[in-house]
């Protein structure tokens, strides 16, 4: 199996713990960023632990530039086998909607829910062709329960679980899979800048997110592809155990019926 990874976000946080993680496991790593610039030392120390890693750069939101990363890191990579698009924003302010400012509203889905489309989308076609590849998108707990705030992140988180499962679907008779995974609480810039972990002091290891990232990369957790994950909280082999089927609704979003009569059921 070909081990080259894309990591977006990779210049803190939980992306450049799990660039670090990769690398660590064996894998070459694309450390993509906003600019290359930002992603370089996370790169450096990918080739400090022996593998070949380059830093990229491009808006994660923004078509052309996503394109123009994946054709670069194919190049001088090659096609990665594993994509992780971590680069993540939450609402500046934590207000209902009608408080919210509406470029920042727009910006957070543009990165969170955009962004990992385009990536996939640029990937996918190359994955296929080499016949091979996983994709791990940073899901959350906000997308499954609605809070009165952070609005622009929940609905993204949201819409991001459906478009998993949607992937896992139509890639379902090729060999590429498609993850949902949460990391939980994990202490970074954004989480610690929001108001509501005020004194929180029980933050979820960043280890046990890139744990699974390295298990969904190596192929060992295919049976969760179109299912949520959290790293925080779930054992995989538990959790892979109670899962009867591809078929069955076990971790996915859905309406619950108000009984036996209702015509969404």
């Amino acid at each position: 199996m070909s081990r080259i990874a894309l990591v977006t976000g990779a210049s803190r946080g939980i992306g450049r713990s799990a660039a670090l993680a990769l690398a660590g496991a064996g894998w070459d790593v694309a450390c993509g960023a906003s600019t290359a610039d930002g992603a370089a030392e996370t790169a450096e120390r990918c080739r400090a632990l022996g593998r070949r890693a380059i830093a990229v750069g491009g808006d994660a939101a923004d078509p052309l530039a996503v394109e123009r990363v994946v054709a670069q890191v194919v190049t001088e990579l090659g096609v990665p086998t594993f994509a992780l698009p971590a680069a993540g924003l939450i609402d500046a302010a934590e207000v209902p909607l009608w408080e919210a400012d509406p470029a920042d509203w727009w910006r957070v889905v543009e990165v969170d829910l955009r962004g990992p489309a385009l990536l996939a989308r640029a990937l996918i076609p190359r994955m296929l062709v080499a016949g091979e590849g996983r994709l791990l998108f940073v899901g959350s707990g906000f997308g499954l329960r609605a809070v009165p705030v952070n609005s622009a992140y929940g609905a993204s988180k949201t819409a991001q679980s459906r478009l998993v499962e949607h992937l896992s679907l139509a890639l379902a008779d090729t060999p590429l899979r498609a993850f949902d995974v949460s990391p939980g609480a994990v202490l970074t810039d954004m989480t610690a800048s929001l108001p509501m972990f005020d004194g929180k002091d029980d933050w979820t290891p960043v280890e046990r997110f890139c744990a699974v990232a390295v298990a969904v990369a190596a192929g060992e957790l295919d049976v969760l592809a179109g299912r949520f994950f959290h790293a925080g909280k779930d054992d995989a082999a538990a959790l892979a155990a109670a899962v009867p089927g591809w078929d069955s609704d076990v971790r996915k979003l859905r309406l619950r019926p108000y009984g036996e009569d209702d015509p969404t059921a």
